[in-house]
């Protein structure tokens, strides 16, 4: 494997700026990152320079300042992807994505486990005679896991999103479609904070002319409570996304009904059953795309895709940070003069960005995985070609994430000057479980991990709790759960 390196240092041991390349002469392409507990990265790709057959799945494990520590590949003799890796509680990886050489058919949907090093520990194939693809991959409450994609073997038509529920060791548990006799994909999933899921996709078997942004939020059991349909005439997808703290959705994709070119990236906001709240679209007169979206630790979002109409040619990362309205606080793009793409993006613990993707500008082959890690949001830099980021100092506490949660769970809050802050877990009951900070911090973006013990040091029970920021004359409260 070769692998190039940019990397700033913004403080000692603490914060990394980077952008790296892996591959090897071949096309390797990155899709989905992650950042870990430890403060590494986990990426998830497809190779076509290592492994056993034509493409395999691809993992790479690095640490904070994007240096390898281990990458693995998996599958057979024929075509595997990988779509999504998520980090387990146990500190291993799951990854989602389809295969050609094992399972039922042509192409299965594919679920590989993995211990901390990379080894297998078990993998699945989910699927019938005809082509099933698996784009998202999510831990559950329960330690077991959530599959989205797109199946030609079942349903109503000749696609349709489908939606696993697997246990702990991968077996299924259930599986729903959705759709009807037009082509319906899923391309992301969520468990939301009620146990069910909420899913984003494309469908033209609904909606108002060729593809439409596809929502649809089921229980826990995987049946429909409802469906909503987003777009114009002409074809409109959603390819992320994410639930936000006010029990809402944020939705990113791309339209060709809206916006100033032939398709631009299309950012939606809707209420807890689907309704739109607000729709934003963003880019230029060429072809712009969204491909990822998370709600940030400010109530704003960040959007990644990628961009023919800004950078340095071709095409380029795209990262876009809006306020909780949607309207654009910054925009950055990334890349050289070829082709550049950014498939994921997601909020790191000192409050910059891990993007994965690839580029045919950098490495050593035809593409590359592209792993781009940035300034934290509290960093103001000025360079050629970049905007000025100036933070916007506001009083903010922040929904902890992950939520609910197992482990540990970080809790962002903003300061806008220096204050004598509290920071107060209560259980139900509203017994005090534990003060997590009591001392005068200083203005800006500050974080907490909770790990779920009492003053006493003991781990508390599974439940419902609620944290509490008392800062300068303000207070608010937020709910959370933890599940053992």
């Amino acid at each position: 494997m070769i692998a190039v390196t940019w990397l700033v240092p913004l403080s000692v041991g603490a914060q990394y700026v980077f952008e790296q390349t892996f591959g090897g002469v071949d096309k390797d392409e990155g899709y989905s990152a992650v950042e870990t507990s430890d403060g590494g990265f986990i990426v998830a790709g497809r190779t076509f320079s290592f492994g056993a057959g034509e493409s395999d799945v691809y993992l790479i494990r690095t640490d904070a300042a994007g240096e390898t520590t281990w990458t693995r590949t998996y599958g057979g003799e024929e075509v595997e992807y990988a779509y999504s890796v998520e980090e387990t509680d146990d500190g291993g990886y799951i990854a989602a994505g389809w295969t050609s050489s094992y399972g039922a058919g042509r192409d299965d949907i594919y679920l590989i486990r993995t211990d901390s090093a990379g080894d297998t520990l078990w993998t699945r194939a989910y699927g019938g005679p005809d082509p099933d693809l698996g784009f998202s991959v999510r831990q559950t409450a329960d330690r077991g896991y959530v599959v989205a994609g797109g199946t030609r073997s079942l349903g109503a038509g000749s696609w349709d999103v489908i939606l696993i529920k697997a246990d702990s060791i991968g077996d299924a548990v259930w599986v729903q479609t959705y759709g009807d006799t037009d082509p319906d994909l899923g391309f992301s999933v969520r468990e939301t904070a009620d146990g069910g899921y909420i899913i984003a996709g494309r469908s033209r078997s609904y909606g108002a002319g060729g593809d439409d942004v596809y929502l649809i939020r089921t229980d826990d059991a995987g049946d429909t409570v409802w469906t909503r349909t987003y777009g114009g005439p002409d074809d409109d997808e959603g390819y992320s996304v994410d639930e936000t703290a006010d029990g809402g959705y944020i939705v990113v994709g791309k339209t060709r009904s809206f916006g100033g070119g032939p398709c631009n990236v299309y950012l939606i906001k809707t209420d807890g059953v689907g309704d739109t709240v607000w729709t934003r679209t963003y880019g230029g007169r060429a072809v712009d795309w969204g491909s990822g979206v998370e709600q940030t630790t400010d109530g704003g979002y960040v959007v990644v895709g990628r961009t023919y109409e800004f950078g340095a040619g071709g095409s380029d990362v795209y990262l876009v940070k809006t306020d909780d309205a949607g309207d654009t606080v910054w925009t950055r793009t990334f890349g050289g003069p070829e082709d550049d793409w950014g498939y994921s993006v997601a909020q790191t613990a000192d409050s910059g960005y891990v993007i994965a993707g690839w580029t045919e500008s950098f490495g050593a082959g035809d593409f590359d995985v592209y792993l781009i890690k940035t300034e934290p949001e509290d960093t103001v830099q000025v360079s050629e070609g970049h905007d000025v980021l100036h933070p916007r100092r506001r009083w903010s506490l922040s929904q902890n994430r992950p939520n609910p949660f197992r482990a540990t769970t970080t809790i962002s809050y903003a300061l806008p000057d220096r204050q004598q802050i509290s920071l107060t877990i209560y259980d139900i009951s509203g017994a005090r479980v534990r003060t997590l900070v009591s001392r005068t911090l200083p203005a800006g973006l500050h974080n907490v991990v909770w790990d779920g013990r009492d003053e006493a040091g003991h781990r508390v029970a599974s439940g419902v709790y609620f944290y509490c920021l008392r800062a300068g004359g303000h207070a608010e409260t937020r709910r959370m759960a933890l599940i053992r």
